[in-house]
């Protein structure tokens, strides 16, 4: 009997609790294994642990901002290799 592959694993991280609670659980319907975070820190931690595949981060976060939390994740060995994608919300 064939398996049914692997969908990807996804760090969702907004310090929007809306946007990112809609988009973890429209990722999750959709069969992915998602994370979320709700800052630059959690996501850079929850990153380093789960290791996903894929992190959608907000760019405007409060403390450490998506933007510096990508750099981190890109510059780190462990979490190199997710794809990470940056968005911001308009007014």
């Amino acid at each position: 009997m064939r398996r049914a592959p692997r969908l990807p694993s996804v760090l969702v991280a907004d310090d929007f609790a809306d946007g990112r609670e809609l988009l973890a659980e429209y990722l999750t319907f959709r069969g992915f294994t998602v994370h979320t975070a709700a800052d630059g820190e959690q996501a850079i931690q929850i990153a380093r642990s789960v290791r996903p595949d894929i992190v959608l981060m907000d760019l405007s976060m409060p403390g450490i901002d998506g933007w510096q939390a990508a750099r981190t994740l890109k510059d780190d060995p462990r979490t190199k290799t997710s794809s990470c994608w940056r968005s911001q919300r308009t007014p």
